[in-house]
C-alpha cells in the first residue's frame, strides 16, 4: 500500500468509517464473533487462574484493613483513630468497602469475591473489548489476525490476569486506560467529553494515572491527523483535562480535607527511600521497559527459563521505537501509542523497584502496538517472506505468553499455599494471641500479618506509619537503624533481615527471639521450579520482643538455618 493509502487508513479511523470488509454484514458478524469468544475465554482464564491458585495479593489486606474499618464506622483509615492516607487508590477501597457491605461483613473472602465478580471481571473484559474496538477502527482493513491475535495477547497477559483478580486495583485501571486509548482516535475536535470521563476514572482509579494521561496527551501533540492542527489537539486535551479535574475533585477535596493532604501517604514512604537519579533511570531504561512481558519480579528469577527473559527485550523494542518510524510510514495512531508506551516506561524505570501490578497497562499498550504494526505490514502486501515473518512473530509473541501464563500460575498457586497461608497468615494470627493491645509491631510487609492479627503496626518504609517514615528520613533507608531508633514492642522480619539485625549489638540488647515461621522444608521438598526464588524471600519470618530490662544482653539470633 502507498503512502497516501496508508494515511487514508488513519482519517478513515478518525472520522469512524469502515472499509467493505468492516462495514458489510460479514465483517459484522466476524467481529461479533470475536468480542463474544474473546469474552468467554477471559471469563474462564480470569475465574479459572483464581480457583486454582486462590492467589490473594499483599497489598489487598492493607487496603482491605481500611476498607473493614470504613464500613465498621471507624472511618477510612488503617488504624482507627489516625487519619493516614494508608492507600493508593480511592476505587481500590470503596468497592471492596461497598462488597464487604453488600456481604453484611462476613469475611474478607466474602467481600473479595463479590469485588472480583461484580467489578474486576466486568472491568477486565470491559478493557479487552475496548482495544478490540480501537483494533478494527485503525485498521479497518485486514483487521480480523491482528484482532485475534490483540484478544489471544490479551487473554495470556498472566500478571494482567493476576493483579486483577487477586484484590488489586488492576482491572478497573486497563478499563479506563482501554477507554482513553481510543480518544486517540480522535481528532481533537470530537470525543473529547468521553476521554475526559475516561481520564477521571484512570485519577480514580490510581493517581499515577496522570503519567498516562500526559502522555497520551503529547502523543497526541507529536501526531496530529491530517484534517486537524495542532491547536485543534491542544483545545480537546484541555477541554479534556477540565473534564477529568471536574470528575475527580470530590475526591481530591475530601481527601484534603479528611486526610491534610490530597497525596496519598504511600506516596511519601515510597519517596522516602527511593532517591530519583536520571542516570540510574536511563541505564535501566531497557530492563525496566522489559519487565512489561517478564514473569513478577524478574530481577529475583534467576530460575526462569532464559528464552523467556531475553525475549522479552524482542518483544519490547518495537513499541519502544516503533513511534521513530510512524513518521514514515505515516501511522498516526501507531505512533501515538508507541510514544505512550516510551513516556510510560520511563515513568517506571524511574523507580529502583517498580511494582509488578504497575506493568499490565504498558504490556496491554505493547500489545496494541505489535498488533497494529503487523495490520499495516499485512495492509501493505508485502511478500510472502515478510508476511510468514510477521505471523511468526506474532506465533512466537503468543507461545511465550502461553508458557509464562502456565509458570508463573504453579508459581502463585504454590506461593499462596505455602507462603501467604502456610507462613504470613499464621504469623499475624500468632501476634494477636500475644500482642497486648497498643503493642506496636515493626516489620516490612504489612499486608497478612498486619490484617490478621489487628495489631497496631509500624511498617517499613511507612505506608501506613507517618513515625516510620521521619524516622527513615532522620537515619537513611536502614530498615535496622529505624527499628532501634522507634525501638517498638515486637519486630518481625524476614529470616534475611534478621541475619542483618543480629550482627548489630544494639539489636541483640534489645531483642529477645520468641518465633519463628518457615516454608522452607517444603520448598526444598519441590525441587527448583521456575520462580522459586520469589518464594524463598519469603519462606521464613522471625519474631522478636523488646526485653524490658535492656541492662541483660540476649543473643537475639534466628533459628539455625542452612544458610546461616
Amino acid at each position: 500500500m502507498d503512502n497516501a493509502s496508508t494515511d487514508n487508513s488513519d482519517v478513515t479511523a478518525v472520522t469512524g468509517s469502515y472499509a467493505d470488509d468492516g462495514g458489510s454484514r460479514s465483517g459484522e458478524t466476524a467481529f461479533r464473533l470475536l468480542l463474544i469468544g474473546f469474552g468467554v475465554a477471559a471469563v474462564l482464564v480470569t475465574v479459572g487462574y483464581t480457583v486454582i491458585t486462590g492467589h490473594v495479593w499483599e497489598d489487598f489486606f492493607i487496603t482491605f484493613r481500611c476498607s473493614e474499618n470504613l464500613t465498621s464506622g471507624n472511618g477510612l483509615v488503617y488504624e482507627a483513630g489516625k487519619r493516614i492516607h494508608a492507600f493508593t487508590s480511592p476505587l481500590g477501597v470503596l468497592l471492596p468497602a461497598l462488597c464487604h457491605w453488600l456481604t453484611r461483613c462476613r469475611s474478607y473472602l466474602a467481600a473479595l469475591w463479590c469485588f472480583r465478580l461484580l467489578f474486576c471481571v466486568p472491568a477486565f473484559v470491559g478493557a479487552g473489548l475496548l482495544v478490540l474496538r480501537l483494533t478494527r477502527k485503525a485498521l479497518p482493513e485486514n483487521w480480523f489476525w491482528p484482532g485475534a491475535f490483540l484478544a489471544a495477547a490479551f487473554v495470556l497477559d498472566i500478571k494482567a490476569v493476576m493483579f486483577s483478580m487477586n484484590g488489586m486495583e488492576t482491572a478497573l485501571v486497563l478499563f479506563f486506560l482501554a477507554w482513553s486509548l481510543n480518544g486517540l482516535l480522535d481528532d481533537g475536535r470530537t470525543g473529547w467529553l468521553l476521554s475526559g470521563l475516561a481520564w477521571g476514572g484512570m485519577m480514580w482509579a490510581r493517581p499515577d494515572g496522570c503519567v498516562y494521561i500526559a502522555a497520551m496527551g503529547l502523543a497526541a501533540l507529536a501526531f496530529p491527523f491530517e484534517q486537524s492542527s495542532r491547536r485543534d489537539v491542544l483545545v480537546g486535551l484541555l477541554k479534556s483535562a477540565g473534564v477529568a479535574a471536574l470528575v475527580y475533585l470530590p475526591w481530591f477535596l475530601w481527601a484534603w480535607a479528611y486526610y491534610g493532604t490530597p497525596v496519598p501517604h504511600t506516596v511519601y514512604a515510597k519517596s522516602a527511600v527511593n532517591d530519583f537519579s536520571w542516570l540510574a533511570a536511563l541505564t535501566r531504561w531497557p530492563s525496566h521497559a522489559a519487565w512489561a512481558f517478564c514473569p513478577v519480579y524478574p530481577a529475583a528469577g534467576a530460575s526462569w527459563p532464559r528464552a523467556i527473559i531475553w525475549s522479552a527485550y524482542v518483544w519490547t523494542a518495537l513499541p519502544m521505537a516503533y513511534w521513530v518510524f510512524a513518521w514514515k510510514l505515516r501511522d498516526k495512531i501507531g505512533g501515538r501509542l508507541s510514544l505512550v508506551f516510551f513516556i510510560a516506561s520511563f515513568y517506571l524505570a524511574a523507580m529502583e523497584h517498580p511494582y509488578p501490578w504497575y506493568y499490565p497497562p504498558l504490556s496491554m499498550i505493547g500489545a496494541l502496538v505489535w498488533c497494529l504494526a503487523a495490520g499495516r505490514i499485512v495492509a501493505a502486501r508485502h511478500g510472502k517472506i515478510v508476511r510468514g515473518a510477521v505471523v511468526l512473530a506474532l506465533l512466537l509473541f503468543l507461545a511465550d505468553m502461553f508458557s509464562l501464563a502456565l509458570l508463573s500460575t504453579r508459581q502463585m498457586a504454590l506461593q499462596q499455599r505455602l507462603i501467604e497461608d502456610g507462613v504470613r497468615r499464621h504469623v499475624g494470627l500468632w501476634l494477636r494471641d500475644h500482642v497486648k493491645k497498643g503493642g506496636g509491631v515493626y516489620l516490612e510487609c504489612l499486608g497478612y500479618i498486619g490484617y490478621f492479627s489487628g495489631a497496631r503496626m509500624l511498617d517499613y518504609p511507612g505506608l501506613a506509619s507517618p513515625e516510620v517514615v521521619n524516622a527513615v528520613k532522620k537515619d537513611g533507608p536502614d530498615m535496622v537503624a529505624v527499628l532501634l531508633d522507634l525501638s517498638p514492642e515486637w519486630a518481625v522480619l524476614r529470616y534475611g533481615e534478621a541475619l542483618r539485625a543480629k550482627q548489630n549489638p544494639e539489636f541483640c540488647g534489645k531483642y529477645k527471639y520468641q518465633a519463628h515461621f518457615s516454608a522452607v522444608d517444603q520448598l526444598e521438598k519441590l525441587g527448583p521450579f521456575p520462580g522459586v526464588e520469589y518464594l524463598e524471600y519469603d519462606a521464613t519470618f522471625v519474631v522478636y520482643k523488646k526485653i524490658p530490662d535492656t541492662n541483660h544482653h540476649h543473643l537475639a539470633a534466628p533459628p539455625p538455618h542452612k544458610e546461616d
